[in-house]
């Protein structure tokens, strides 16, 4: 029987007549083995895996994890396998959760700090002649 108390070895307990699986968010090479292992970050597993999957594209995980989350708006994980998610720089947005792929550029006319979910107008009498605009300049 296995105990999760301990990160990477497994406990054996004295009299076990059967092994148990490794618990979600760890993984063993050999099934029911005595041994389970932490999944790194950017990877999850489900109880009784023989391996751990990579996060897909707009999700994370820190490790140990049964599910890679959902990154929030203004952030994004443009690759498979991301550990974390990425603030957007000023001037670019990601509109929505754990969907956007990279970050998206503001339009002419306006713009957005760091880690936006929207680009906001300029107010009369200012403008952002270009796209990717971090601020609005006076005419």
């Amino acid at each position: 029987v296995i105990d999760g108390t301990n990160d990477t070895d497994a406990i054996i307990v004295e009299g076990a007549t059967s092994c148990a699986p490794c618990s979600a968010g760890k993984f063993t090479k050999y099934n029911y083995s005595f041994v389970c292992n932490d999944c790194p970050p950017g990877t999850y597993s489900g109880a009784g895996s023989s391996s751990c999957s990579q996060c897909p594209v707009g999700k994370s995980s820190i490790g140990r994890s049964s599910e890679c989350a959902q990154c929030p708006s203004g952030m994004v994980a443009g690759e498979e396998g991301s550990a974390q998610c990425t603030q957007c720089e000023s001037g670019t947005y990601a509109p929505t959760n754990g969907t956007a792929v990279e970050c998206i550029r503001c339009g002419p006319g306006r713009y957005s700090g760091k880690g936006e979910k929207e680009c906001e107008p300029c107010k009369v009498g200012m403008v952002a002649k270009d796209e990717g605009s971090a601020q609005c300049t006076q005419c």
